[in-house]
């Protein structure tokens, strides 16, 4: 996949991102899905690194629907195991300010972790400023932090494979989405 000659991110994550920014008052942005079929044909033309019709697209549900359906065909999750194992035991501590030692996990991560692990950290840190900004129009758009946790959660954070028994399961997924919610209410500090 190409990566923006100025961020080093994955240009179609920039794009679509960048056009998403001009549509932040739609109504469900994230919540709401585009058009498998149209999604789909977004998608083969931005494998061929054509992005004329990324470019022209004004729905944005299809933008959103892309960019989600991206996160998710990733080879490895944006939150890892390791840090989310590491979030975790963060926020069941309880701190009054979680946000500096979530930061030094992820520091460490990228101390620490494979090259695709610390290049899927800077890619998790500006998708997380872009939801943190999206979720500022949430009287407009009705995606406040914990309806984008929701939303992205899924996307972002894998849950192992071993047969469980759906309590237990239920209650990975609310945890996922709690680890999600806090990095977009704290992106500006986790992620300065």
């Amino acid at each position: 996949m190409p990566r923006d000659e100025e961020s080093g991110l994955p240009e179609f994550m920039v794009r679509c991102i960048a056009r998403l920014e001009n549509m932040l008052d739609s109504d469900g942005l994230y919540r709401v899905n585009g058009d498998v079929a149209v999604v789909q044909k977004l998608r083969l033309e931005v494998d061929n690194d054509n992005f004329t019709k990324l470019e022209g697209t004004t729905d944005a549900t299809l933008l959103a629907s892309a960019l989600k359906l991206f996160l998710r065909e990733l080879p490895d999750p944006l939150i890892s195991a390791t840090l989310r194992d590491d979030i975790q035991r963060v926020l069941a501590n309880k701190s009054a300010e979680p946000e500096d030692s979530i930061r030094e996990s992820i520091e460490e991560r990228k101390k620490k972790g494979s090259s695709g692990e610390k290049y899927g950290l800077v890619v998790l840190a500006h998708l997380m400023r872009h939801l943190c900004h999206v979720a500022t129009f949430h009287k407009k758009n009705r995606m406040n932090a914990s309806n984008l946790a929701t939303v992205f959660a899924p996307n972002l954070v894998h849950s192992t494979m071993e047969r469980r028994r759906p309590e237990s399961v239920m209650s990975e997924i609310e945890f996922n989405n709690i680890i999600v919610e806090k990095l977009i209410e704290s992106a500006r500090s986790i992620f300065p």
